[in-house]
């Protein structure tokens, strides 16, 4: 099945209006599911305006869908560290250099 930890993530701001996207689950514990974010990224902003959020992964082929609810948190700055320094350098460099969720201006 492919990307099988490919979820849909749905947050809300402080108003209540609500966005969704797809992330990728990088862990699963005890302390739940696990993902990361630029914490500049709309995604980020939200859950600090709104902790409340919503997963769902879609597994068309086995013809399965599970849902989540919960408030969400930040994991440690060491784990997000540790996470960053897994990615690929190309990775990196695109995540430093990218503007998350900012909208593009034309003139």
């Amino acid at each position: 099945m492919p990307d099988p930890n490919a979820m849909s993530l749905a947050t809300a701001t402080a108003a209540g209006v609500p966005s969704l996207r797809t992330v990728l689950l990088k862990a699963y514990d005890p302390r739940g599911f696990v993902f990361y974010t630029n914490y500049e990224s709309r995604k980020a902003r939200e859950i600090a305006e709104n902790a409340n959020v919503a997963l769902l992964f879609l597994w068309i082929p086995l013809e399965r869908q599970v849902a989540i609810t919960g408030a969400a948190e930040r994991v440690s700055a060491a784990e997000s560290l540790k996470y960053f320094l897994s990615r690929p350098r190309g990775s990196q460099l695109g995540a430093w250099v990218s503007h998350q969720s900012q909208e593009e201006l034309s003139v």
